[in-house]
């Protein structure tokens, strides 16, 4: 799959089972590429590859989440994570 083979410093996609998305220090301003599955989520052939490619398994948490919610819900938690980084270590500037 050819996202499996797009690099950033930081590469997370949503799984069943991975890292809880609350234990993730996200705090940090680099680059960060997010990816979803389909509804159902990913094989575990298709977790493992992701794993294998640099990829970090985030757990949503125990809901199963549609394909658009999922990915509102964590470029969400990166943005905000992000802004709450800024404003700690720059002041409250805004962010270009």
């Amino acid at each position: 799959d050819q996202w499996l083979q797009q690099t950033a410093p930081r590469q997370l996609v949503a799984h069943f089972g991975g890292q809880q998305l609350g234990n993730l220090d996200l705090s940090t301003a680099e680059r960060t590429l997010i990816a979803v599955g389909p509804e159902g989520g990913l094989t575990d052939e298709e977790a493992a590859q992701a794993g294998a490619n640099g990829w970090q398994l985030v757990d949503l948490g125990c809901r199963v989440l549609r394909v658009e919610t999922a990915a509102v819900v964590l470029a969400s938690a990166v943005a905000l994570a992000r802004i709450s980084h800024h404003q700690e270590h720059k002041g409250h500037e805004e962010i270009k």
